[in-house]
């Protein structure tokens, strides 16, 4: 029988809001502390702690970086599925990439890829565009756990409800054995993708700029001054005439980062005028 875990103090639970904004950017409300309680108390366990104070001291010893990532995979929500917004994957195959030199091949970056099915629903469409050409695909997140998850490619029969016919049928492949009730991304889309942990909270990898970079359902968790801070990298990594997705829903200042609203959640960047993505 395990010993039961003191609640958190007010004082704990706005230490460990900050600690998460610091490490991920995500705001979280200390109007919720069940919500932080229901994801925690597992890794407190596991180094058979009583109370929330010691995790905490453990998260802010400098030599204690081992749990720093098992602490992110915990407090950053990973929610969903194909074609998610499915109009913006039109306006992708029907006006962005009409308008790209496809001949010299796109590089997108997914760079809030969760568990994949973006970024395999991206992977499908660019595949499966009337005009073969060369494409790369990196998808990235925070969360180690879910980018594992996005590796291997299965999911359970209940994500195709989004799917179109014809790419379940060129795509996937269905379970037998120990995965029934599952499906598998084939392995020729697979390996046209890379896989990288990346915090766009922090410095960006200095390599590589992209003709689209997918950054949807993200900025919601974070404060308008990391906002500005994370579009700010985000559109140094995008080549100057390349789109920007965001979600529906969100919505950036055109003039102060250089874009056009193209569609719904859709920009384009229109100069060079930020560098390096740092």
């Amino acid at each position: 029988m395990t010993n039961p875990i003191e609640p958190p103090s007010s004082e704990e639970l706005n230490t460990l809001i900050q600690i998460t904004r610091k490490l991920t950017g995500n705001e979280i409300s200390a109007k919720h502390p069940e919500l932080i309680k229901t994801r925690l108390e597992p890794r407190i366990r596991h180094y058979r702690f009583t109370s929330y104070s010691r995790y905490i001291d453990l998260l802010l010893q400098d030599t204690c970086s081992e749990e720093t990532q098992p602490f992110i995979d915990a407090m950053t929500t990973n929610e969903s599925y194909f074609f998610r917004e499915p109009l913006q994957f039109d306006f992708l195959v029907e006006s962005v990439l009409p308008s790209l030199n496809l001949t010299s091949g796109v590089d997108v970056w997914c760079a809030a890829a969760s568990e994949g099915q973006e970024a395999y629903s991206l992977a499908m469409s660019l595949d499966n565009y009337d005009r073969p050409f060369n494409w790369t695909l990196l998808a990235s997140d925070v969360n180690r756990s879910v980018i594992n998850k996005a590796r291997k490619g299965l999911y359970p029969m209940i994500k195709l409800q989004h799917m179109p016919h014809d790419f379940l049928k060129t795509y996937c492949k269905k379970g037998t054995g120990p995965y029934q009730g599952h499906f598998l991304i084939n392995q020729a889309l697979k390996d046209k993708l890379s896989f990288s942990l990346i915090n766009l909270n922090s410095q960006l990898p200095p390599s590589g700029q992209y003709d689209l970079v997918f950054l949807r359902n993200v900025l919601i968790y974070f404060n308008p001054t990391l906002k500005k801070e994370v579009i700010d990298r985000v559109s140094g990594k995008l080549k100057p005439g390349g789109y920007l997705f965001l979600s529906v829903t969100e919505s950036l200042d055109q003039a102060a980062f250089g874009f056009e609203l193209m569609a719904p959640g859709i920009y384009r960047k229109l100069a060079d005028t930020r560098q390096g993505g740092s």
